[in-house]
């Protein structure tokens, strides 16, 4: 492409930006976090973009990840979960947990009340009023490349909007001589992925005991956007001790198409889902 060529795409993006009904503009111009703050800060996910979100060990990754996807869906957008650890049928009671806000293990145990029944009826019908938007693939020992070949099979049968893989370091590759090319590898591959098919793609990350992403630099410097999911030194210690809702952070380390940030949030652990603490204050200038 030419500048000139560029130029012209771009100044005809604009037009159509300033042509869009004011309360369309206050909207994320990528794809939906689900968190308002978040997508102040990211303008939602950006076609085309890797991103990575980090978080230790059961530190609700994959519940914020579901959120995301759930909320983009909520958005009209379609979107693509792979699941290499948890069955699709878990993955589903924890969006219904969490729409419902019924704890899951006693919708799993049947210790529900009428009110909740009612409650989990409600949201199933308003699930299911999406479901077309969201498909699971919960498929252990997936490849690089089946991965890309699904992606690309359902962007033309269906269109994706969004890509989101649970979790980096569980996708297969070919054998090097350290885990760090293996993981630098993954990392390529899935900006490949995102490039090839003009669609965002979510990577959820372990992040080791010092914060940083498991097995790899290479991740970090490959992503558009890495988040990361931070919790107190007393939370962390306290973790296993109950079920309540804790205060977090969802840090912003990186953002190759703006500023970086924190937004506060509690993560209900019995529902299933992060809530924004701090009320959105709209778009800047």
């Amino acid at each position: 492409f030419t500048l000139n060529d560029s130029l012209k795409t771009v100044i005809g993006s604009a037009r159509d930006a300033f042509a869009r009904p004011l309360e369309e503009k206050t909207k994320p111009v990528g794809v939906t976090t689900g968190i308002k703050s978040l997508d102040e800060i990211l303008g939602g996910f950006h076609a085309g973009d890797l991103y990575i979100l980090g978080a230790k060990t059961g530190r609700g990754k994959t519940v914020l990840g579901l959120n995301v996807a759930v909320a983009a869906a909520k958005s009209g957008k379609k979107v693509l979960y792979f699941s290499l650890e948890m069955k699709h049928e878990k993955l589903s009671l924890r969006v219904l947990s969490a729409e419902a806000s019924v704890c899951g293990k006693l919708i799993e145990t049947g210790f529900v009340t009428s009110e909740q029944i009612d409650g989990l009826l409600s949201a199933s019908t308003t699930l299911s009023k999406i479901g077309e938007n969201l498909t699971i693939i919960d498929q252990r020992g997936v490849n690089l490349y089946q991965l890309g070949a699904t992606v690309r099979q359902v962007s033309k049968q269906s269109g994706v909007d969004l890509v989101v893989v649970d979790y980096l370091q569980l996708l297969e590759v070919d054998e090097t001589y350290s885990r760090e090319r293996e993981v630098a590898s993954i990392s390529k591959a899935l900006v490949a992925v995102a490039g090839i098919n003009d669609v965002p793609v979510l990577a959820l990350s372990q992040l080791n005991e010092t914060g940083q992403i498991r097995e790899s630099r290479a991740v970090g410097q490959d992503a558009a956007g890495i988040l990361r999911i931070d919790y107190t030194d007393e939370v962390d210690s306290n973790w296993d001790k109950n079920s309540e809702p804790v205060d977090a952070t969802i840090r912003v380390l990186k953002h190759r198409h703006g500023d970086c940030g924190n937004v506060s949030v509690t993560f209900n652990r019995a529902h299933q889902f992060f809530a924004e603490n701090v009320p959105y204050s709209g778009y800047g200038g």
